[in-house]
């Protein structure tokens, strides 16, 4: 099942107001380089904006932000806390879920939409997660 990241206004004013400002050096430069050099720049920038989102497939939570993608199996996530932390991920929310996974501490902050379904899929196939200041209303 897949879950669209949250978006918050800040950062989408962050993102897609520096894939537009980039446009300004090559049209005011009237320069086709410019253009072209700038172009793959903006384009990442757009692919974050609109390709960030978090997928749980068979034993595997995927996080996908633009070109990144991280696979996570089910069974190593230790544990998920809600904050809201300016910590860096593939996450287009500051409201966040913090994800503590494998034999170290490996972390991954995600933001999904409908965020209760998406917890209560990780309980359903790993209910030894430890959940910290998200709603008790899970089956656990």
């Amino acid at each position: 099942m897949t879950f669209p990241s949250k978006k918050h206004f800040w950062i989408g004013l962050v993102l897609l107001g520096s894939a537009g400002v980039l446009f300004i050096p090559p049209i005011v430069e009237q320069s086709v380089i410019l253009l072209i050099v700038l172009l793959p720049i903006v384009i990442f920038l757009l692919s974050i904006w609109f390709r960030t989102y978090d997928r749980i497939d068979g034993d595997r939570l995927f996080a996908i932000s633009g070109p990144f993608r991280w696979s996570i199996p089910i069974q190593d996530i230790r544990s998920i806390e809600k904050r809201k932390t300016l910590l860096s991920g593939p996450s287009l929310s500051l409201d966040r879920l913090t994800i503590l996974y494998g034999v170290g501490y490996d972390i991954i902050v995600i933001s999904p939409e409908k965020e209760d379904v998406f917890l209560q899929l990780l309980l359903d196939k790993n209910p030894n997660i430890e959940l910290k200041g998200v709603p008790e209303n899970l089956d656990h």
